[in-house]
């Protein structure tokens, strides 16, 4: 058996969310089955309980082979360690393996994702959560939560980037509190300003393709080439992250960038948009311009460690995350490139085709192993009553966050 810490979490309304996971075998029919349970729910209220059947280990026959029971404590750690990125953070559990199924190594893997949670240190830049950092505040989407906008607002640009924490004198962080490597350019000009500041925004060139970004900001060691393409990066600053109103954020912002004069940080241009149909307007004026869509702030919004209804996100096309489970080669044309096999949470399946080159694709089929069981970013056109998304297209896996 092997049973991860318990994590918690703060609900938007206050209360206190638990969720665990443990991982235990279990005999059937056709021999030994690995259990991945998991339980969540409020502290003091019920709980639910969801259990998962691993009746396969995978890469039978080869050096790397895994057991029911090893492939379990696999995804169960890979779910355990996403949790606790997405802001939750460990309760009183104790770390266990043993029992009739459980071995050295099954505990050794229990160890191994507990300890790619935890804070880094600027030896293990790029890797792991670092604990100090606030969790950047999401956004709502308007098509779902329109009511909650206030006009008059402030709307922004959405860059088609990744998004960063800068924390002078600490470094640049991801979504999920990881540490970006390298970026000197930046964390340089960063490293200016006082070391109470916060500030949060996009990583982005107008230079570079979405996946160059992605690509470019997560190498640990740097490609032949990558130093020279990296200096095309810049940090887009949207918001600070403070106590205050949005609309005092903001000045405050303003105020900063008018005292220092930066090369690689990038106030975000800040309009005030009057009603829904001036959003729009402005909506396809920054399509045009090339950017994503549109961004809308309450002006007395306050920030939030989680996503909120004070900031939405504009879009006229959708997009979610959606488990891979499969991969195929596609045809014809599409001949030694990979298409995606996902599924949604009502257990529907569908093909994805991901966003790149040819050259990107071919590569990612080589590979495909190595991504069943994440999350893919899919961008598509409607769902259908079936709740599959139509025209689908794969934007990226979020594990570079």
């Amino acid at each position: 058996m092997a049973t991860f810490p318990e994590l918690q979490g703060t609900a938007t309304t206050g209360k206190t969310k638990t969720w665990s996971i443990r991982v235990f075998d279990r005999g059937s029919d056709a021999g030994l089955v690995g259990v991945i349970e998991t339980t969540h729910g409020y502290i003091d209220g019920k709980k639910q309980v969801n259990e998962k059947i691993i009746s396969e280990g995978k890469n039978i026959g080869k050096k790397n082979e895994t057991t029911p029971l090893q492939q379990a404590i696999s995804e169960a750690k890979s779910s355990w360690v996403k949790k606790k990125e997405s802001g939750y953070s460990e309760g009183d559990a104790v770390i266990a393996a043993g029992g009739a199924g459980g071995t050295a190594d099954d505990a050794e893997s229990v160890d191994s994702a507990v300890g790619e949670a935890k804070g880094t240190s600027g030896a293990n830049r790029g890797k792991g959560v670092t604990e100090d950092v606030p969790s950047p505040m999401l956004a709502h989407d308007y098509n779902k939560r329109a009511k909650s906008i206030k006009f008059p607002c402030f709307v922004q640009r959405k860059f088609d980037g990744t998004r960063c924490v800068g924390m002078p004198g600490k470094g640049l962080f991801s979504r999920n509190r990881k540490t970006y490597p390298h970026l000197e350019h930046i964390a340089a000009e960063l490293n200016k300003l006082p070391p109470s500041i916060v500030l949060d925004g996009e990583l982005y060139s107008d230079t570079l393709t979405f996946q160059e970004i992605v690509s470019l900001v997560k190498q640990e060691t740097l490609k032949k080439g990558a130093e020279e393409k990296q200096l095309q990066i810049k940090f887009h600053i949207y918001d600070l992250i403070n106590e205050m109103p949005y609309e005092q954020r903001y000045a405050n912002l303003q105020i900063l960038f008018n005292k220092y004069k930066f090369k690689n940080l990038v106030l975000v241009k800040t309009d005030t948009c009057e009603s829904e149909e001036r959003m729009k307007e402005l909506h396809a004026t920054y399509v045009a311009e090339g950017f994503e869509g549109i961004m809308l702030r309450n002006k007395t919004g306050l920030y939030k460690n989680s996503r909120s209804a004070d900031l939405q996100k504009y879009k006229e096309f959708f997009d979610d995350e959606y488990e891979v489970v499969n991969y195929k080669e596609g045809e014809g044309l599409e001949e030694g490139c990979v298409l995606w096999v996902c599924k949604t949470p009502e257990g529907k399946l569908f093909s994805c085709r991901p966003r790149g080159t040819r050259e990107d694709r071919v590569e990612l089929f080589k590979n495909g192993d190595k991504y069943i069981g994440k999350k893919l970013t899919v961008r598509f056109q409607e769902l259908t009553n079936d709740k599959v998304p139509r025209f689908p297209v794969g934007i990226t896996f979020r594990d570079y966050e």
